[in-house]
């Protein structure tokens, strides 16, 4: 059989015209070398961020020159707009060809999908044996959902190749080394998928894509795991690290994951295999409402791994914030804005975006706006945009707290002049010891802080003629 892959874009309020060097959706990746591992011909459409009418007219061509039987689409909640429009395309034009439909939004409402498409089938959770099922003939019910894969050793590696014979200059891959995390997360839908079972491939397994990658792809120089809790088993990252060190395997790797647990030896280990890009989940410097977020974590275990990094200059940290959860207020931002600034005189945080909460089906947030008659699921066979966590504040004023709060964290921030003073001014050794070792950061600070300042002018170099949500 011939299966043509779908990752369709985000909406337009996401996208960003310099992003092709991207992710390509591992997911994808997976499910692609699945089927072709047993027999089956496979295809898609590399890039993720262009125009709508780009992507429509790459999909028409390979309709027409590749001629799949089926078409998988992957469908998350801020590019189910644009899946609905593949959906409605193909079924007009190719009545003839099997469409199914997977992804985080997929499984969160598989009953609405079926409902709006009763032609098409909805996987529910992984993808891999369902849809070689499906594909297969073995099983043609409208929800398909099988027992998440336990062995994930036995998967064959994603298929990276497909997406750099696409991109030649690409630079960067990347790769999941464990699947699902054992956390429920307020905002976050991953358990809809995973259930919160976490899995995790062998080292060896690991250590063995990564050299295929040197060995086959010799133009990646970076690579970046998507894992949900890549640092939670601190003894098999430090394995790998051992590994990638005995065997000379040398990449900057970009990795990211909780606060707790973590140990010198862990952050020892990873900055001798060139692990030196950290993103940790912290989203607020308020206790209280990290507690309602259910992240189960403290701001201590926070500045504990901030002072055990400090001995590595080489690694960069960076917490990922949200804006918007609920409980937050001004003040709270402000506590956000003297916590960050309080890790920063330990090693310095690098920030580079908060982002106002996003609500997707099958979480707390969702739940709780639906209860407040804010929303309800017929929102999501709309047009709109996914939606934000407005329970408490509307957008404006979300958006207003996310300025002032990057305005003085953000290291993007740092050639304007409140930047300037908040962040040099605060902790001037971490912030230089971040700019000696990475200098590359330099531009991006430097385009940033004119966008911030200049707006009219950057958008008239840029040539961008596009509103976001989230930009500015």
């Amino acid at each position: 059989m011939k299966v043509l892959f779908l990752l369709p874009p985000a909406e337009h309020s996401l996208r960003k015209a310099d992003m092709n060097d991207n992710g390509y959706g591992l997911g994808r990746a997976y499910l692609m070398s699945y089927l072709k591992a047993h027999g089956h011909e496979v295809s898609t459409i590399p890039f993720n961020f262009r125009s709508d009418e780009y992507y429509l007219g790459e999909l028409d061509d390979q309709l027409k020159t590749f001629n799949p039987d089926f078409v998988a689409i992957t469908m998350f909640s801020v590019n189910r707009v644009m899946g609905y429009k593949c959906v409605d395309y193909i079924h007009i034009l190719h009545p003839e060809i099997k469409i199914v439909v997977g992804g985080h939004h997929a499984s969160a409402l598989p009953e609405q999908l079926i409902k709006k498409y009763p032609f098409i089938q909805v996987v529910v959770g992984e993808g891999e044996v369902a849809l070689l099922d499906i594909v297969e003939g073995r099983e043609t019910g409208k929800i398909v959902q099988r027992p998440l894969i336990q062995d994930l050793d036995s998967l064959p590696f994603p298929d990276h190749k497909c997406f750099f014979d696409a991109e030649p200059d690409r630079k960067n891959a990347t790769m999941v080394t464990s699947r699902g995390c054992p956390f429920h997360c307020s905002f976050c839908s991953l358990p809809s998928v995973s259930h919160r079972k976490y899995r995790k491939r062998s080292v060896q397994n690991v250590f063995d894509e990564i050299k295929w990658l040197k060995d086959n792809l010799p133009q990646v120089k970076n690579i970046g795991f998507q894992d949900d809790a890549f640092m939670l088993d601190n003894q098999r990252v430090i394995d790998l690290c051992k590994m990638l060190v005995e065997n000379d395997i040398h990449f900057n790797f970009a990795v990211s994951g909780r606060v707790h647990p973590v140990s010198d030896e862990l952050l020892y280990w990873m900055d001798k295999a060139g692990m030196h890009m950290v993103s940790i989940g912290l989203e607020t410097g308020n206790q209280h409402m990290i507690n309602r977020a259910n992240k189960k974590i403290t701001l201590e275990q926070v500045e504990n791994y901030f002072a055990l990094a400090k001995k590595y200059p080489k690694i960069v940290i960076t917490t990922f914030l949200m804006v918007g959860l609920p409980g937050e207020t001004w003040d709270t931002i402000k506590t956000t804005v003297k916590f960050i600034h309080k890790l920063q005189k330990i090693k310095y945080d690098y920030i580079y975006d908060a982002t106002p909460t996003f609500v997707y089906p099958a979480t707390e947030l969702y739940e709780m706006m639906k209860e407040a008659g804010k929303i309800d699921d017929d929102y999501w066979l709309t047009d709109g945009d996914c939606p934000n966590f407005t329970l408490e504040h509307d957008l404006h004023t979300l958006m207003e707290m996310r300025r002032y709060l990057l305005k003085r964290v953000s290291f993007l921030r740092i050639f304007t002049p409140i930047g300037f003073v908040t962040q040099f001014f605060n902790a001037p050794k971490n912030l230089l010891e971040v700019v000696w070792y990475h200098p590359e950061n330099i531009k991006y600070a430097l385009g940033d802080s004119f966008s911030i300042m200049f707006p009219r002018m950057y958008r008239i170099l840029r040539g961008d003629k596009i509103e976001r949500r989230y930009e500015l």
